[in-house]
């Protein structure tokens, strides 16, 4: 899930792909609704996902580079309320990040496929990209990237129209009105409980950038966990609360020590050939982790 994930890093530190010389406007606001609507076929589909949604974008706008060249591109971002500087700004990022991620051996095999500079990392047929058209998992990896930037949906709002109400651990905030998510009524969340990049403050504390995240997500990556087995309460961090039967629980657990010496076996030594950890079961690790996040998975 390289493609994805070198996406959202990039997103998270430049400028928003889309134009914010439309944001007087609706326009921005149906292009997203678009490009998340299930059955749009982008990785966005269905998924309540800022993030995600500006994957698609940034996708669709490579996909058009690629296949007509720039000036079909320029006129596919003008067309779609994107900014063209903004994209070719989140292509160069991407292209450091995967040179970085190539230098430092983290992806065994990376870096020599030949082609344009940097094509190996979106090579849908590379390892690397397993799991790239799931969701779930990219999911996952934002929450290991964003937490503890965590709010919970208040459950105490009813009735299909109901408003959300969510709160982060220090009060009551709310989703910014230029998040996809924010016109969403209470009922139609998949999930508790959303990711965010940054919390900002003016009439009242808003979340920019959101992603609905599942329980599973944040039970493998997000802090510190404390099982009450007799309440079948999981409590991540200080404050944050998931449900969870107490073998859930415990399978978790153990998952998240398998991880934790995985990374150390290939960021602190004992690799094997190309940067690879050198002890086996990466593979059966990561598929009961992929199994696990995508259980919860919503339809797309």
């Amino acid at each position: 899930m390289l493609a994805p994930a070198l996406t959202i890093a990039a997103t998270l530190s430049e400028k928003s792909p889309f134009d914010a010389g439309f944001a007087a406007g609706d326009a921005v606001a149906r292009v997203k609704a678009g490009l998340a609507a299930p059955g749009s076929g982008t990785l966005a589909a269905g998924q309540q996902s800022d993030h995600l949604v500006a994957v698609a974008a940034f996708d669709g706008w490579a996909a058009e580079r690629r296949a007509r060249g720039a000036g079909a591109a320029r006129a596919h971002a003008r067309s779609r309320c994107l900014n063209s500087q903004a994209l070719q700004a989140l292509a160069d990022v991407r292209l450091q990040f995967a040179a970085m991620l190539a230098d430092a051996r983290l992806v065994p095999g990376a870096g020599g496929k030949g082609g344009p500079r940097g094509a190996w990392a979106d090579d849908a047929a590379a390892p690397w990209n397993a799991h790239a058209a799931k969701p779930a998992v990219v999911k996952a990896a934002l929450t290991a990237a964003l937490y503890p930037n965590v709010a919970v949906l208040d459950a105490e709002e009813k009735g299909p129209a109901a408003r959300p109400a969510w709160h982060d651990g220090g009060g009551p905030v709310s989703l910014h009105p230029s998040s996809s998510l924010a016109s969403l009524p209470a009922s139609a969340f998949q999930s508790p409980f959303v990711v965010y990049l940054e919390k900002v403050r003016t009439a009242k504390a808003y979340l920019r950038d959101a992603t609905a995240v599942p329980a599973a997500a944040l039970l493998l990556f997000g802090g510190d966990l404390a099982v009450d087995h007799a309440a079948g309460v999981v409590r991540v961090g200080d404050w944050l609360r998931v449900r969870a039967a107490a073998r859930t629980a415990v399978l978790v657990k153990r998952l998240r020590g398998a991880v934790d010496a995985h990374l150390a076996a290939a960021v602190g030594g004992g690799r094997g050939q190309g940067g690879a950890p050198a002890a086996g079961g990466g593979a059966a690790l990561v598929d009961a982790i992929v199994a696990l996040l995508t259980e919860e998975q919503p339809a797309a």
